[in-house]
């Protein structure tokens, strides 16, 4: 909750976020109730089983794929989340250099 209150004050333009399902519709109560943000959850539907893919899940995967060449950011090291924030910027700036160059 801390980090939702983070992008609160940086940012007014929010109307939607994705959720996981696995909470039990809590965090979507929360939400909603404190920031009145639409929160998506998106289910496999019951008669699946083993893996499906989600719709728009495979950009927060390769998001987190990218981070894990950069070895800083295997453990959590940082003794604030302010210095790990900002160690992940960072790796998102190298990774946004190498693609533009």
């Amino acid at each position: 909750m801390e980090l939702l209150w983070q992008i609160e004050a940086k940012s007014h333009r929010i109307g939607r976020i994705q959720g996981d399902a696995s909470d039990g519709g809590r965090f979507k109560a929360i939400v909603e109730a404190f920031y009145g943000w639409k929160v998506e959850t998106i289910q496999k539907p019951p008669s699946k089983k083993g893996f499906v893919p989600q719709k728009g899940r495979w950009q927060i995967e390769r998001s987190f794929g990218w981070l894990h060449f950069f070895r800083r950011l295997a453990k959590d090291y940082e003794k604030t989340t302010a210095s790990a924030e900002a160690f992940i910027q960072i790796a998102f700036i190298n990774v946004m250099l190498a693609r533009i160059a």
